[in-house]
């Protein structure tokens, strides 16, 4: 389970560096997001706790200015 939570971390840096590089669309890094927050919330995570499970203060929801 650890492992897998690392796994999930460095991946949505990964997806996160990428966006701010403009390697990735808007689309793109929401659905990142969105498997991110799934991925935490399987493994019993409280994803969505200061993140809203999308980091929309990052503007990685869909319809967030």
């Amino acid at each position: 389970m650890i492992a897998s939570a690392r796994v999930a971390m460095i991946a949505m840096e990964d997806y996160f560096s990428q966006h701010e590089l403009g390697l990735l669309s808007e689309e793109q890094f929401s659905r990142g997001v969105a498997t991110f927050c799934n991925t935490l919330k399987e493994l019993a995570l409280p994803a969505d706790r200061g993140l809203n499970c999308g980091l929309e203060k990052l503007g990685a929801v869909p319809g967030n200015p």
